[in-house]
């Protein structure tokens, strides 16, 4: 569920400020800064945001971070190189701490190397895991640190509400941008809308075929926005009684 967005507009008037987190790492913090203090709040990020500085400035708000990350912004953190990973074999990993601050630096090997940085996971418990081997053609156990259990579990939340946007997404076209992302917003909303709905529905036991689907809930907000500011009333025939009430608006009413 999207808690807030910020919408890219490049420099100010020309100018762009400069900052020690760069660009990516002042975008986590304004987004960040309208969290509640001190509900023990985590951030999952891919590695165009993660640096060590962004790390230290959450925590001093209270705020934990796990993250992929480059190996350019991790300066004096000096992590085994991919090659000799790759020699000691799947599931090898190496570790550095920032003692400071706790910061864990984890790099590990499945397929390929991945690095991590986080301020709330570290590489134990060590766990064995199912990996599957192209060149035997079976499974194989892979020794999987935990930090990285900690950023699959949680990461892709951003990937899923694209997915869920773009599923019943309707086309439009307009030489206007901001009405792109006017329309974008609308369509957040309505998926929020959802999955609060979809929330409040498990919270009650409902039945899983009881609950609205995507689509049928659009339909039905649809039919509802519509009838916003109506009133029901029957108008007289001669020839037959009308059943169904018409609906008219105030504005109509008032005419």
């Amino acid at each position: 569920m999207i808690c807030d967005f910020d919408a890219y507009q490049g420099s100010v008037n020309g100018i762009r400020a400069e900052s020690e987190l760069g660009l990516s790492g002042d975008v986590v913090m304004k987004l960040a800064s309208t969290l509640p203090v001190g509900q023990n709040y985590k951030i999952y990020a891919d590695n165009y945001f993660t640096c060590v500085q962004l790390v230290v400035k959450l925590l001093d708000h209270g705020i934990h971070y796990v993250g992929t990350a480059r190996q350019v912004r991790l300066p004096n953190c000096n992590l085994e190189e991919e090659k000799s990973l790759k020699k000691k074999g799947r599931g090898s990993f190496d570790i550095r701490v920032e003692t400071n601050h706790n910061i864990f630096a984890v790099k590990w090997y499945d397929s390929r190397a991945v690095t991590l940085v986080s301020s709330l996971a570290g590489p134990h418990p060590v766990q064995n895991i199912q990996r599957w081997d192209k060149a035997n053609k079976t499974y194989v156990e892979v020794e999987r640190p935990s930090i990285v259990a900690t950023y699959n579990k949680y990461m892709g939340g951003v990937d899923l509400l694209d997915s869920f946007t773009a599923k019943y997404k309707f086309p439009m076209k307009s030489r206007r941008w901001y009405v792109y992302i006017f329309w974008h917003t609308i369509i957040l909303a309505v998926i929020n809308a959802w999955l609060l709905y979809k929330r409040d529905c498990r919270a009650l036991k409902m039945a899983k075929q009881e609950i609205l689907t995507t689509r049928e809930f659009q339909a039905d907000l649809a039919s509802s926005l519509i009838l916003v500011n109506t009133t029901p009333m029957k108008t007289p025939s001669s020839n037959c009684d009308i059943k169904e009430p018409v609906y008219c608006s105030e504005e109509t009413i008032l005419r």
